[in-house]
């Protein structure tokens, strides 16, 4: 494309810029260091030159005037304490001396100076001596020698005189020679500095031109991304831009690609989602509307008993029904009747909120299939048989023992039961038994002689508030949480539950339950809808 060729044709330059601008500062920055540095030494030279002919010219001080006050002292304490403190000084000079010919490159000063301290280092012993010797001789009261002593420290006192001020003017002299040089050394540091700064500036004004330039540079590339991912911006999907090379700018076309090819599969998946989303939604349309006659259907169920019950009761306290036993115990088993079938729908609305907030609660231990089956068969073939239909309640001879809930083994069984007399016309048939099954497992069986269930409806029978819709028309409406109850709690105790229909001939409902169960689970999961 017409931007990637621009770029190439400019990137040699850029790149011969950039390398002239960096090696600027690497050459700036050596000679920079290399004059602040040779600045810097001359300047701690002299100084150090300066500190030196300082502290010479103070211990040369201090021993002339320890002399002075030697000549002056008999006491021998202080004598001694007089003679220590020279031997000090003139030590302390001797050490800056050494020190000055390390450092100063004036030779002659120095070789004069270190013989004039010479000199004055021995006339200043002599002296010492000469005193020495008066004091001895004024104990032996010898006039003579005194003089002659005396005289000869006059000649001595004046010659070192003499020697001073010609070791005053060598420290002036190498005192001003260190102070120029320092002078000089700063003024070297000032120079350095300026044409450092000079220099400074010039790379910083090279620098901001060549920075313009590659803005310039890369401005028309940019340019032309921005204008194509405006046109990405308005919806457009099938713009390309040709990426050669492996440097930035072929990158970021790379990357705009990519990036355009990811934008459509982007809608293309939104797109699909919404559509799955719209069909979410009319399912939870049609979730809603079942919920509303789940709500009618459990008002209308909860209506009818509790009607009967009421009405019951109050033909219990007329006076005429108090006195006749017949009607007492016709009465009475009505209520019970209906109490029964309150009790029984307010467990399945419990039990169906329990297993869809995962709350569900049971108690598994060892259940004889047999044992079950002969406590609980004339219950539920009464049932059966209330509705005009037969009724078959076996199971096989000496099942081995599931582990389960006894009541909730009940429940199911008498759900499915419900759920048959329901859809089986009176004259039918409903025979349910218990068998082994496969390894391991004992099955259990509902099955029926009524309309069954049509195919269109089979895959939603065991959703919740669900019903056929095709129930004997002389047969009460149940509460459509029967089935999904059964299969929530099959579940849970570690078994299956399935079911085989023939529309107009009858269906059959299995379920299958483990013989050693794990350990109980004490909460079921959320009621799994098909």
């Amino acid at each position: 494309m017409e931007f990637l060729a621009f770029w190439s044709s400019i990137r040699l330059k850029i790149i011969v810029g950039f390398l002239i601008g960096v090696l600027s500062i690497g050459l700036f920055s050596v000679y920079a260091q290399h004059r602040f540095g040779a600045a810097m030494e001359e300047i701690n030279e002299q100084a150090r030159i300066l500190e030196s002919a300082h502290a010479m010219a103070s211990f040369t001080k201090d021993t002339f005037q320890i002399l002075n006050t030697y000549l002056y002292v008999e006491d021998p304490a202080t004598l001694e304490e007089l003679r220590s403190d020279y031997a000090i000084s003139s030590y302390n000079a001797h050490q800056e001396l050494e020190r000055l010919k390390n450092l100063s490159s004036n030779s002659e000063l120095l070789e004069r100076l270190e013989s004039h301290s010479e000199r004055s280092k021995s006339i200043l012993q002599e002296m010492l001596l000469i005193h020495d010797a008066k004091l001895l001789e004024q104990n032996q009261q010898d006039n003579n020698s005194i003089l002659a002593l005396e005289t000869r420290e006059k000649e001595l006192f004046s010659e070192s005189q003499e020697v001073q001020e010609l070791v005053q003017i060598i420290f002036e002299t190498i005192v001003e020679d260190a102070d120029s040089s320092f002078n000089n050394a700063i003024a070297e540091f000032e120079d350095a500095r300026h044409d450092t700064n000079l220099l400074l500036y010039i790379i910083i004004i090279y620098s901001a031109g060549l920075a313009i330039v590659i803005a310039n540079s890369l401005s028309k590339p940019i340019t032309y991304l921005r204008d194509m991912a405006g046109q990405v911006g308005k919806g457009a999907r099938n713009l390309k831009i040709e990426a050669k090379g492996n440097d930035e700018i072929a990158e970021l076309a790379f990357e705009f690609n990519r990036m355009v090819d990811h934008l459509g599969r982007y809608e293309r998946d939104i797109l699909d989602k919404n559509k799955r989303l719209l069909v979410a939604n009319e399912k939870l349309k049609e979730l809603d509307k079942e919920k509303d006659e789940f709500i009618a259907i459990a008002a209308h169920e909860l209506k009818n008993p509790i009607a009967a019950i009421k009405s019951f009761g109050e033909l219990l306290v007329e006076r005429r029904t108090i006195n006749d036993k017949k009607k007492l115990r016709k009465f009475s088993k009505y209520i019970n009747e209906c109490t029964n079938d309150l009790y029984y729908l307010a467990v399945n609305l419990v039990d169906s909120a329990r297993l869809s907030l995962g709350k569900f609660e049971y108690s598994a231990s060892p259940v004889n299939v047999n044992k079950f089956f002969k406590e609980n068969g004339p219950e539920i073939t009464a049932l059966v048989r209330a509705h005009g239909i037969k009724a078959s309640f076996m199971a096989s001879k000496s099942l081995p023992k599931v582990g389960t809930d006894p009541d909730r083994l009940m429940q199911v069984v008498r759900n499915l039961v419900l759920n048959a007399i329901h859809y089986t016309p009176k004259g039918g048939a409903i025979d349910v038994r218990a068998y082994k099954g496969g390894k391991g497992l004992i099955e259990f069986s509902v099955k029926d002689s009524g309309i069954g269930i049509p195919e269109d409806k089979q895959d939603k029978i065991f959703s919740r508030f669900y019903q056929a819709g095709n129930r004997q028309s002389n047969k009460a409406a149940g509460s459509g949480l029967g089935l999904s109850i059964c299969k929530g709690i099959v579940e849970a105790m570690g078994g299956r539950i399935w079911f085989e229909s023939v529309e107009g001939k009858g269906t059959t409902f299995f379920f299958s339950l483990p013989v050693t169960q794990k350990k109980p689970r004490k909460e079921l999961g959320k009621d799994k809808e098909k």
